[in-house]
């Protein structure tokens, strides 16, 4: 899967979560709904879009697209 077709999906899958249009420069920070519940839908809603499971340690820290598309090459890389 390519880096855009990644980014395209995530847009999706946020979208969906968030109840609204996101771009690809979506994160926490500019994002007012992506709460702390909204999160773990969205880590869980990424997991069952793309068939991977993150760590506790990573979940954290994949707060905007951007972090969730590079964690998810890697995943798809290994």
């Amino acid at each position: 899967m390519s880096p855009s077709e990644i980014e395209s999906q995530l847009i999706e899958v946020l979208s969906t979560v968030l109840g609204q249009p996101v771009s690809a420069t979506a994160s926490r920070a500019n994002e007012p709904g992506w709460d702390s519940l909204k999160h773990i839908q969205i880590v869980f809603a990424v997991e069952e879009k793309f068939g991977v499971q993150f760590t506790e340690e990573e979940i954290p820290l994949l707060d905007s697209v951007a972090k969730f598309q590079e964690k998810l090459m890697r995943h798809h890389a290994a």
